[in-house]
């Protein structure tokens, strides 16, 4: 007896689908799980090459500011930032002399007494301010820092001052900066106590017009 031939293939035992359509979708599945594989990987490697492309945002601070060429500017109207190098030509000297005022100390008052304890206390109603500075003598011969260059003081409203005649804390035995090379230098005020921070420093050739000599803005 012939039997008649099924126009479809017999359903797996049990409804279960067939071994042909399980491998489909096994097949489908493992396509979807590589294709996230891959876009994650690839955003992952674009992600990393950006952040090595801008660098350590770190180094920005960490890196300083070339030094400033010196400058020679006069008058307050040209006053220089604090720290400027300013290019200092001493009258009757053959040669050029980059002072740099590098710190202020608003109330220096205890370093002063602690530098000699013959430097006489600010009077009442006083108090002491003082600048520290970088000269370097760019001459071929020593520079006297005495008799070559003079550096008052001027408040806010416009009252000068001239330096101490007191032991400061940064003290040399001689003021004469070497020729080609550098000293260290302190000069110190004395300020109404309530006197405000600020004004300016003015370097010269104890011209007797503060207007002829270089102003720094003090800090």
């Amino acid at each position: 007896m012939i039997h008649p031939v099924p126009s479809t293939a017999p359903a797996a035992p049990g409804g279960s689908p067939s071994p042909g359509g399980s491998a489909g979708r096994l097949a489908a599945l493992g396509c979807l799980m590589l294709a996230i594989i891959l876009v994650v990987g690839l955003g992952g490697y674009f992600g990393i090459g950006a952040l090595m492309s801008r660098g350590d945002p770190r180094d920005g601070e960490e890196t300083s500011e070339a030094p400033t060429s010196p400058v020679q500017t006069f008058g307050k109207d040209e006053a220089q930032p604090f720290g400027t190098p300013l290019l200092f030509t001493p009258r009757d000297f053959t040669g050029e002399v980059v002072v740099t005022l590098d710190a202020m100390d608003w109330q220096a008052g205890g370093e002063i007494a602690e530098a000699n304890t013959y430097n006489d206390p600010a009077p009442a109603g006083s108090r002491y301010i003082m600048v520290t500075a970088t000269l370097e003598n760019h001459a071929d011969v020593d520079f006297g820092i005495a008799g070559g260059i003079s550096v008052q003081y001027v408040e806010e409203d416009g009252t000068v001052h001239d330096y101490e005649a007191v032991v400061v804390p940064v003290y040399e035995d001689t003021d004469d900066v070497p020729a080609g090379g550098s000293l260290q230098w302190q000069w110190a005020y004395l300020v109404p106590e309530d006197a405000a921070e600020g004004g300016h420093f003015v370097l010269s050739n104890f011209a007797p017009e503060l207007e002829d000599g270089q102003w720094v803005e003090a800090a």
